[in-house]
């Protein structure tokens, strides 16, 4: 799965599967990051949302966000068995 740059980023930040506040979110680098997740969500990220009460003060409702689990890539690989080549299929992480 090709990801786009923005993705790229996200998935970078919410990788190591710790809570990121919204607000260490760069604005200039993804525009509109709820939107980005929200695809994410649809291309098959597990991701958890809460509202965030970390120790900087938010004037507003302001959500954290973590990387639960993300697709994994299928990989396929060959055995032979009898000199006929079978398919294995499995996944390995992105």
């Amino acid at each position: 799965m090709k990801l786009s740059p923005q993705k790229k980023y996200l998935y970078n930040l919410l990788k190591d599967g710790g809570w990121v506040c919204s607000n260490e979110i760069d604005p200039f680098y993804v525009r509109d990051y709820r939107k980005r997740l929200s695809e994410m969500r649809g291309e098959g990220f597990v991701l958890e949302s809460e509202v965030c009460h970390c120790e900087r003060k938010h004037r507003a409702r302001v959500h954290k966000y973590r990387l639960v689990e993300a697709p994994k890539r299928p990989i396929y690989e060959y055995i032979l068995e009898n000199g006929i080549r079978i398919p294995r299929l499995t996944f390995q992480p992105l």
